[in-house]
This record gives C-alpha cells, sequence and structure tokens, in this order.
C-alpha cells in the first residue's frame, strides 16, 4: 500500500506529514546551531580525541558531538510525549537517556569494556520488561513464536549486539552518522505506514539530528560524535527494528512477521556482519574479540587507496542496496532471504579484501622494481663499495 494512501485513510492523517517535517527541521535545526558551542567547549577544555597507531585521524578533533545528537532528539521526544504517554514510551526514553549518560562518561573518562556492558544489559533488560521485545522470529528455520525466556535472551543479544555495532563502526568521518541517518529515515518510513506515529516521529528525529550533525563531520570532520553519539545511534535504532517487527504481527499491517525480519535485516546488516566478521578473524588469529585493530570495512576501503568521503559514500551505497534487495525478496522466506543478505555483504567485503590483495602485492613488486633499478643505476657505488 502506498505511504500516501495510508495517511489519507488514517485518523489526524492530514496533519501527519507537518508532524513528520517539523520533528526533522526542529531536531536538524537545533543539532546544527548547538554543535558549534559544543566544538569550543570542548576544545577549551581539551576534551579531544587524540590519534594514536589506530586511529586515521592526525590531529586532535574535539568529540562530544553526541551531545547535540542527543539534545536534538530529547527534545522532539519531549514534545512527542503529547501524542503518547504510555509507560513503554517513557521506559524508552529513560533508557536512551542512561546510554547517552554512559557515552558522555567513557567519552569524558574511558569505562570498562564491562561496565559499559554492564548497562547496557540493565538497559536492555527494562526495555524487555516493559514489553518491547522480540516475540516471533518471523519463520527463519521455520521458527514463529518463541518462549518468553528465548524473547529476553534474543532481545538482549540484538540490542547489545547493534549497539556495539555501530560504535565500531563509527571509524571514519561520517560513516556511522551517514549510515544512522540513512537507516532511521527508513525506519521512519516503515513505521509511518504501520500507523505509529509516535516511534516514527522518533525515527525522524533522530535522522534530523544526524542531518545537522553531519555538516561538521562528514569530510574534514570538525568534531566526532564519541561514544556519546555512536551508543545512542545503535541503542536507538535496536529498539526502531523491535518496533518495526512488533507491529508487523498486528492484523492489517502492511508488515507481515516475514517481510519484517527480512526488511530489518536489510536495513541493519552492514554494522552487524562488519562486527561480527572482524571479530571472526581475530578469533581466528587467536586474538580477543574485543581487542580493537584496523580490519573493519572503512579500514580496508582506507587501505585501498579511498579517502573517508569516498570510502563513507561506498559504505552508504552498500547500504542501500541491501536494503532495497530486502525489500525486493522480503516476500520470500527468511530462510532463503536472510543467506541472500549475507552473501550479497560477504561479496561487497570480500571485493574489498581481494582487491586490497592485490594492491598490497603491486605495492611490493613496485618497490623491488624500484629497488632493482636503483642498484642497476648505482652499480659504480656499489661495486666500489664491495
Amino acid at each position: 500500500m502506498e505511504l500516501i494512501t495510508i495517511l489519507n485513510n488514517t485518523e489526524h492523517s492530514s496533519n501527519y506529514l507537518w508532524i513528520i517535517l517539523i520533528a526533522l527541521l526542529l531536531s536538524f535545526s537545533i543539532a546544527f546551531a548547538i554543535i558549534p558551542a559544543i566544538i569550543k567547549m570542548a576544545v577549551k577544555l581539551n576534551m579531544t580525541d587524540k590519534p594514536n597507531n589506530r586511529k586515521l585521524h592526525s590531529t586532535p578533533v574535539p568529540t562530544l558531538g553526541g551531545i547535540g545528537i542527543f539534545i536534538g532528539l530529547l527534545t522532539v521526544s519531549i514534545i512527542t510525549l503529547q501524542f503518547n504517554s504510555g509507560n513503554e514510551f517513557v521506559v524508552v526514553l529513560l533508557m536512551i537517556l542512561l546510554v547517552f549518560l554512559t557515552g558522555v562518561v567513557d567519552d569524558l573518562k574511558e569505562l570498562s569494556a564491562k561496565t559499559k556492558f554492564l548497562i547496557q544489559l540493565t538497559g536492555a533488560l527494562v526495555l524487555c520488561y516493559s514489553d518491547l521485545r522480540i516475540i516471533n522470529f518471523g519463520g527463519f528455520l521455520g521458527i514463529y513464536n518463541i518462549p518468553v525466556y528465548l524473547q529476553y535472551i534474543v532481545t538482549i543479544l540484538f540490542i547489545i549486539g547493534l549497539t556495539n555495532a555501530l560504535n565500531l563502526l563509527d571509524g571514519i568521518n561520517g560513516l556511522a552518522g551517514g549510515v544512522g541517518f540513512i537507516n532511521s529515515l527508513f525506519f521512519g518510513v516503515l513505521l509511518l505506514m504501520s500507523d505509529e506515529l509516535v516511534y516514527a516521529i522518533i525515527a525522524f528525529a533522530l535522522a534530523g539530528s544526524l542531518a545537522g550533525f553531519l555538516y561538521y563531520n562528514f569530510g574534514k570532520a570538525k568534531i566526532f560524535m564519541g561514544d556519546s553519539g555512536s551508543l545512542v545511534l545503535g541503542f536507538v535504532l535496536s529498539i526502531l527494528s523491535i518496533k518495526v517487527l512488533t507491529l508487523s504481527l498486528e492484523p492489517g499491517n502492511f508488515l507481515n512477521s516475514t517481510n519484517s525480519v527480512i526488511i530489518i535485516c536489510g536495513i541493519v546488516l552492514i554494522p552487524l556482519y562488519d562486527t561480527t566478521r572482524v571479530a571472526i578473524v581475530r578469533i581466528l588469529n587467536g586474538v580477543s574479540p574485543v581487542k580493537p585493530d584496523k580490519n573493519h570495512i572503512h579500514h580496508l576501503l582506507i587501505k585501498t587507496g579511498f579517502n573517508h568521503s569516498k570510502s563513507a559514500v561506498i559504505i552508504y551505497t552498500a547500504n542501500i542496496i541491501l536494503i532495497m534487495v530486502s525489500c525486493m525478496i522480503s516476500g520470500l522466506t527468511v530462510t532463503f532471504s536472510a543467506p541472500v543478505l549475507v552473501i550479497t555483504a560477504i561479496f561487497f567485503t570480500e571485493i574489498l579484501t581481494v582487491r586490497y590483495f592485490v594492491l598490497s602485492i603491486l605495492g611490493k613488486r613496485k618497490l623491488l622494481e624500484k629497488m632493482d633499478d636503483l642498484i642497476k643505476n648505482n652499480r659504480f657505488v656499489t661495486n666500489n663499495i664491495t
């Protein structure tokens, strides 16, 4: 069913598009206006991300850009309470606040991985207890409804996994913000088509805040989002994913559980696959799966000669392609569609790996040729030395 048709047939629908537009513009304006002040504050207080052997920037860059993103999102969220003051939505806002504060503290002074995990676990448990959890596999491996204990396990793993996947994706300028912008926009459309105005507003507000942040982060970054931004981004996207899946179980929804599972996979696959792939490579190399390295997709792109902007755009494109593919195959079974999406992601990544491998070999070959030429051109010197 077309989006406009649905809006026209929905109570108060004449205001829906205006509400969404206001959410986008308001969140964008707030983030856009407040981030320059955050940059000045961060520089003055020396709250910057300093270069090291694992990072790709060469000069200190102010962090805490996530504050601007969060304030834009929070402002619109508080306004949204007039549309829905239910307990679930209030709990969602409180848990987002908890994750944000965790990110801020981690940006100011690094928290241990254990502490961050326990806080994320607490947030996920509270969301599950408030009935915001995955209750259906949509036919994957022939499974539909799942028992409550498994609902908690799967939901917690998904929330923590996606939260940290977006955190790890934040490795080059504009990447996490751009992917988050694309995905939150698409979730907003799905929620609006599911007649869920409140969460749709949150999705579009997140997109607007990210757009305001990207003005200062894409290309030559003036500020990074930090954990205060990336953790909130992953956490909110996980909530939107679960909400879309939950709504698909309601009678009359334009999506069914199978469609929604496939489309959600397409939306969040890039960060989840990249994190899983890197963890597996680390384990195979006998290294801890949580030990930082430079083997993420964006690192491969940088190593093969692309700059930050081009690398980010390539991953944006791959993300959009996966979403389009998921929409096209959403009518098929999850057992067939999920592997198709994963294979598409693997193909994209391994093409980069092969490209990096070939360029490495060619680079070494050119270096050897230059050494041979140097020896030949300086034969008289080498003969006299020997």
